[in-house]
């Protein structure tokens, strides 16, 4: 049996850098990212006897943001890794994406191998009506394209896994949603490492479920709608309070986050070696973030939070090899927008 091999590619462009970015990233122009993809082809040559000698289980784009590369150079870098390596047919291949940049060109790209005749305006427009006639503001949070959804007449709707292969034709989009209430959306992360629900758990702690709306549509229409961790609002208790500006918050992440993650260094530490981080932050919004009542386990609030969502990644200063964190969307530190207070993605407030 050949031995496991994950693959992380790595897109350096971005829209813009943010200045707690220390990754190797920024914006560029199209000849830099033309001539990027061309150089990374050729470095993905001189693996090739890794490639080959070992099974590829899992490849992940990463960055900066890489939706936002133009035309095929996607599709390109998988012909290349598929001609000189052993993909499994069960291979979890994964983008970092941004809402801002998926867009139709992008996607159309990808349909290129798709048997569908909707359009993604179309199925957007169709999962959109069907939650604002039910009532649901919603916040576009990812889209995706999925392989191995059959016809919903056929009685079984999906293909087991292990039959659905890398030739495979893209079958349907997948839609998640976040809701806005109050014209604020309400904070998502798919932290589900640290997910939790246990009765110890910190009650300020991000690092549970969080409340997404999924929508699977395919040329028959709706297939499947799952509505995770839904939220009732019984009452206000504030309006019209005054909030913490977006300067004054980019200031306490600054100042909190190196502290925060460094403790979290020190409390994983499992060896003598140094360990050693980096974050990246993608986005900044102001939304409502879930916090837990002490005094009911069954209850919430939402409080007016500054999101800082991103990535972060560890390892050992003698090691050439990352860990990441990056269930896209994840929160690296929420700063509480009523009294500036830090919330951190797995302890709750400091």
């Amino acid at each position: 049996m050949k031995k496991s091999l994950g693959i992380y590619i790595h897109i350096p462009f971005c829209v813009r850098k943010c200045k707690y970015c220390d990754f190797l990233s920024g914006p560029a122009g199209i000849e830099t990212k033309v001539s990027y993809i061309e150089l990374l082809l050729k470095e993905i040559e001189q693996y090739e006897r890794i490639l080959k000698e070992r099974q590829t289980n899992t490849i992940f784009f990463g960055g900066g943001t890489p939706s936002i590369l133009e035309g095929d150079a996607i599709v390109r870098i998988m012909e290349k890794l598929k001609e000189l390596g052993n993909i499994s047919e069960t291979a979890e291949i994964s983008i970092e994406a941004n809402p801002g940049t998926v867009t139709e060109e992008n996607l159309e790209t990808q349909l290129a191998q798709s048997s569908m005749n909707l359009s993604y305006d179309d199925a957007r427009k169709t999962a959109e009506s069907f939650l604002e006639a039910a009532g649901i503001n919603p916040s576009l949070l990812q889209v995706s394209l999925m392989k191995g959804i059959l016809p919903s007449d056929s009685g079984n709707k999906y293909l087991e896994q292990s039959s659905i292969s890398l030739e495979s034709e893209y079958s349907a989009y997948h839609f998640v949603y976040n809701r806005v209430l109050e014209q604020a959306e309400i904070a998502c992360t798919k932290q589900t490492s640290y997910q939790t629900d246990s009765k110890n758990e910190n009650p300020a702690s991000l690092a549970w479920n969080s409340e997404t709306i999924d929508i699977i549509i395919s040329d028959n229409g709706i297939e499947e709608i799952k509505w995770l961790h839904p939220l009732t609002k019984i009452k206000q208790l504030s309006d019209n309070s005054k909030l913490l500006s977006f300067e004054n918050a980019s200031a306490i992440f600054e100042k909190t986050a190196p502290v925060i993650y460094q403790n979290y260094l020190t409390q994983a530490k499992s060896s003598d070696l140094k360990q050693v981080y980096k974050l990246q932050v993608n986005s900044i919004k102001l939304s409502l973030l879930k916090i837990r009542d002490n005094e009911d386990e069954k209850s919430v609030f939402l409080v007016p939070a500054w999101i800082f969502y991103g990535t972060w990644e560890q390892k050992h200063d003698n090691s050439d090899k990352w860990k990441t964190y990056d269930e896209s969307p994840y929160i690296l530190l929420a700063i509480n927008a009523l009294d500036g207070s830090v919330i951190g993605p797995m302890d709750g407030y400091w």
